[in-house]
């Protein structure tokens, strides 16, 4: 299954946020969606990341791993202030 952790939620503008994975399985990649505003936007690999926000509001963060029986995908939200 799919999942991450998130180091501090809320989290304010320009403050660095780790990302960390936390998914089961025999995992064969990662790629992460940070979305708008995020520097980096994206990343692959298992992480951890950091990420930065420039602009404040709701994030959706996104985790799409692959495994031998396809992919999995997971969401949380991040609010940043």
């Amino acid at each position: 299954s799919a999942n991450f952790r998130i180091s501090k939620n809320p989290v304010c503008k320009n403050e660095v946020v780790t990302f960390t994975d936390s998914s089961i399985g025999n995992i064969s990649a990662y790629a992460w969606d940070f979305g708008a505003n995020a520097s980096p936007a994206t990343a692959v690999g298992k992480g951890p990341h950091n990420c930065v926000f420039s602009a404040g509001g709701t994030k959706t963060i996104k985790l799409t791993i692959t495994t031998i029986t396809g992919n999995l995908v997971k969401t949380k939200n991040l609010t940043v202030q």
